[in-house]
């Protein structure tokens, strides 16, 4: 599908630069940003269930949802590099991603706990969910 849309022309040498660094084309890079930061529609099982919809082990599961090591120790080297000097443009772009990733899965792990106290599922009253 083509889609035709107005951007800064500052935006557009950004687009271009990341490009030309990761040897791609533009709307190769500008797909690649929409893809990393529009929200996912899905469930974290990948179909349209609600989580009403979800089992009781679904919920929990999703309560307990962590980001993967291997994402979480790349985030972690990428933030102290950032601190450390500026970050490359690639890394900045896997960085975003990264910290998107990590935004959407606290925001669905908050979700699963709410459904699991919800469900009776766990206590909040123990301490264990703060």
């Amino acid at each position: 599908m083509q889609v035709v849309i107005d951007v800064p022309d500052n935006l557009v040498d950004r687009a271009r630069d990341a490009a030309q660094a990761m040897h791609s084309d533009v709307s190769g890079v500008i797909g690649s940003y929409i893809q990393a930061f529009l929200p996912n529609a899905l469930s974290p099982f990948g179909d349209a269930r609600r989580l009403k919809d979800l089992t009781d082990g679904e919920v929990l599961e999703l309560a307990n949802l962590q980001m993967h090591p291997e994402q979480d120790a790349r985030q972690s080297e990428l933030l102290f590099q950032r601190q450390a000097r500026p970050l490359t443009v690639i890394e900045e772009i896997e960085f975003s991603g990264l910290m998107r990733e990590y935004e959407i899965g606290m925001l669905r792990k908050a979700e699963g706990i709410a459904e699991a106290a919800r469900r009776e599922l766990i206590s909040l009253d123990d301490g264990q969910w703060q």
